[in-house]
């Protein structure tokens, strides 16, 4: 808040007169409209509070000056401050993060077929496989392997796996 001191002066026939009057001018509580963080990713969302502020958010009820925010959703603010109070609200998106769980096909099924397409996926690199640029790749050999996404937003996620092929046993 900025605060200012005004001097006002009136002179008439009948006299004169003169009188100051402070006026603290706060800004109301400001957010984004929409905030995009990457997968395992956080962001602190800050209305712009100062010290003698009282601040309540939702989701949550929490009176924090700021707000550390890890999942997509809806967050609203709102700040009293000097006998002002105003509220904000920003959407919190999020981009999702490649995952692949180690597999153990059996030698008969091979190849095995991964898939891990992310929501607004944009390019794909495997560490090994038949399809090492795209979203859906085939092993047909034991190994540790690795993926890397990269999404619309220039988000980049990876993960790391194992592929155990299981020999068909002899009868």
């Amino acid at each position: 808040s900025q605060s200012f001191v005004i001097s006002a002066s009136v002179t008439t026939g009948c006299g004169s007169n003169t009188d100051a009057v402070n006026i603290t001018l706060v800004a109301p509580a400001v957010l984004d409209d929409s905030v995009h963080i990457c997968a395992e990713e956080t962001v602190v969302l800050n209305p712009g509070a100062g010290p003698t502020a009282s601040i309540t958010w939702f989701p949550g009820n929490e009176n924090t000056a700021t707000l550390d925010v890890s999942t997509p959703g809806f967050y609203s603010v709102t700040k009293v401050e000097d006998g002002c109070e105003s509220t904000t609200s920003t959407i919190v998106t999020q981009s999702e993060g490649v995952g692949v769980l180690d597999i153990e096909p059996c030698d008969a099924d091979l190849p095995a077929s991964i898939s891990v397409a992310i929501a607004n996926g944009d390019s794909y690199s495997w560490s090994g496989g038949s399809a090492p640029s795209s979203a859906t790749n085939t092993f047909d050999a034991s190994g540790d392997y690795a993926v890397t996404a990269t999404d619309a937003f220039g988000c980049v996620s990876s993960d790391s796996f194992s592929v155990a092929v299981i020999d068909v046993p002899n009868a």
